[in-house]
């Protein structure tokens, strides 16, 4: 059994009996209520395939939404991950990403990190959830993906956080890897956050 396939039956078994969705989806928009944002829209080849909600690794209260670009055999191409995550009662001192580059998106200020994903997720990672869900709708991640990581943490609430990823899978035949702000830029055009005016 390979560390992939491992990581998505272990999660498989924590999740049997998981707590209700808190946020529900209509078309293309996610509604969202994390400090000031209220809504997430997705361009239209982005198809909504659901949500799963789960504790994290014993700390967090996490639930993930899914926008999926894919073709054939249900090998993604673009995906958007949305992950809406709370720190449990006496879990953690709150979200710190001031290590990465802060953006805007929308007049909302994110924190961007942009990787690729080149080994198979850790068995209790959130990115093992996300595998693991979308495998069981028929869909699978590619080998070589690049994805930007933005998150939201609301000054009013630092225990609170709104992840937002784009991934999207390598060039046929591409050997470079692509620049931050390609990726960044892709990755806003299917993207739009609806906020509250400060």
């Amino acid at each position: 059994m390979t560390r992939a396939v491992l990581a998505v039956f272990v999660f498989l078994l924590k999740t049997m009996a998981s707590p209700p969705l808190a946020h529900r989806a209509v078309g293309q928009v996610l509604p969202a209520a994390v400090g000031p944002i209220q809504e997430l829209h997705f361009a239209k080849p982005f198809r909504y395939v659901g949500g799963q909600r789960f504790t994290l690794k014993k700390v967090a209260d996490a639930e993930q939404h899914f926008f999926v670009e894919a073709g054939k055999p249900g090998t993604v191409r673009r995906l958007y991950w949305i992950q809406f995550e709370k720190l449990l009662p006496g879990k953690g001192q709150g979200y710190d990403y001031s290590q990465d580059v802060e953006v805007p998106v929308d007049g909302v200020a994110f924190w961007r990190n942009v990787r690729g994903w080149d080994a198979p997720p850790e068995p209790d990672s959130d990115r093992a959830a996300m595998y693991a869900f979308l495998e069981k709708h028929g869909y699978r991640m590619p080998d070589g993906a690049t994805r930007i990581r933005l998150v939201h943490v609301p000054e009013s609430n630092r225990r609170e956080e709104l992840m937002i990823v784009y991934a999207e899978a390598p060039e046929p035949g591409g050997s470079a890897p692509p620049s931050e702000l390609d990726v960044q830029q892709r990755a806003l055009e299917g993207l739009r956050v609806v906020a509250m005016a400060p």
